[in-house]
């Protein structure tokens, strides 16, 4: 009578290891799918870069410059006013008080730093700008 109960018992726990174990192979088949589906747009990404390197290379033979993209004079006032009112900011802080990006941010305050509007400085590792006097 004991082994007749042990024994179901044994097999059940067997039966629940071979379903997961099952149930890991299914997932284990799963995942190799994405990573074969993540190489593939891995490569597609890579022909897209050379393509692109090749018509910046046209564009640039055919003498045509390319331009960032605009920058909204609206913007550079509200970060003119933001840079009066705080003294100097980070793209992180800046970002935080326009609801914007860091990277957005960061070529604002570059675009307008190349325009001679601000100058920036390095402290430990983050680049402050403030208006030119």
């Amino acid at each position: 009578m004991f082994k007749e109960i042990f024994g179901q018992r044994k097999n059940e726990k067997e039966n629940e290891i071979s379903e997961m174990i099952k149930l890991i192979d299914s997932q284990l088949s799963m995942i190799s799918m994405e990573i074969e589906k993540m190489k593939n747009l891995a490569s597609k990404i890579e022909n897209i870069e050379k393509k692109m390197a090749i018509l910046e290379e046209l564009i640039k033979e055919q003498g045509v410059e390319i331009k960032p993209r605009p920058v909204s004079e609206k913007t550079k006032e509200t970060i003119k006013t933001l840079l009066k009112k705080y003294g100097s900011l980070n793209a992180w802080q800046l970002g935080k008080l326009l609801n914007m990006s860091r990277t957005r941010c960061a070529e604002y305050l570059k675009q307008m730093e190349e325009e001679g509007i601000l100058v920036s400085e390095w402290k430990s590792r983050k680049k402050y700008y403030s208006l030119r006097q």
